[in-house]
């Protein structure tokens, strides 16, 4: 009767690779304790990379104290957080640069439009619909101003707003942008009046009322007007109408 030896290959295997592993994990975490130990690892300097509105000054003010600090003994995602919970910051990456250099990416929401509060201040609002805080080193942030007429308790800095008449707005500049940049860098306003959806011509403060529906069409009559007449100031150009458009002098 012949006797089966038993196999210990996977055995051995199993036991080469735990000591492995376990040897490495030893090693990583007796290198992480000297590393917090070595004057070498002093954070001497920080820096800020992605910043375009938010003053240089305020960004590097919020990671100072880490200055001095061993570089393996901070958390990066607390760091991270500091800017995150600024209304402008969309999301902020934070890395260790050794010997002794901490770096901080940051990207920051842009101004899409101006929204008027009831009370005429203004605050920002990005592409996301998110209400931005506002200072007078953003105020040459170039976007077009919705007037809402809404009250100053809605519009708070850091949160989402839900409106139907900024959803709108943000619908037609996308349609009138996809159409022509030319004309969607000449919107200086956008404002309900009687209902209707009304912008303002930067240059001459001419009001333009498109209506609904066949909107592609109406944005190429409008073009054409604009490129042979040019816009006229203190006049309303109403698209309303089918295949023409109106103009009136001194109507709001």
């Amino acid at each position: 009767m012949e006797l089966t030896r038993k196999r210990r290959g996977n055995s051995r295997f199993f036991i080469t690779f735990f000591v492995l592993a376990l040897g490495l994990a030893f090693s990583f975490w007796g290198l992480r304790a000297l590393s917090r130990r070595i004057e070498w690892f002093r954070i001497d300097r920080v820096t800020i990379q992605g910043r375009h509105i938010l003053p240089e000054a305020f960004c590097v003010s919020l990671s100072e104290e880490y200055v001095g600090q061993n570089l393996f003994d901070i958390s990066t995602s607390e760091v991270a957080q500091r800017y995150e919970r600024l209304a402008r910051v969309k999301s902020c990456r934070v890395h260790r640069i050794p010997p002794s250099r901490l770096s901080i990416t940051i990207v920051e929401r842009r101004t899409a439009f101006w929204l008027q509060r009831r009370d005429g201040a203004l605050l920002p609002v990005d592409a996301e619909r998110v209400i931005l805080d506002s200072d007078v080193s953003y105020a040459h942030e170039d976007a077009p101003l919705v007037n809402l007429g809404l009250d100053p308790s809605l519009l708070v800095p850091g949160d989402t707003l839900r409106n139907d008449t900024l959803e709108s707005v943000f619908a037609l500049h996308g349609r009138i942008a996809a159409s022509s940049d030319w004309l969607a860098n000449r919107v200086s306003q956008y404002y309900l009046d009687e209902e209707q959806l009304t912008l303002v011509e930067t240059g001459s403060g001419c009001r333009i009322v498109l209506g609904e529906g066949n909107m592609d069409e109406k944005l190429r009559r409008l073009l054409f007007f604009a490129e042979n007449k040019g816009f006229t100031p203190g006049a309303t150009l109403d698209l309303r109408f089918h295949d023409q458009i109106v103009a009136k002098m001194g109507v709001r």
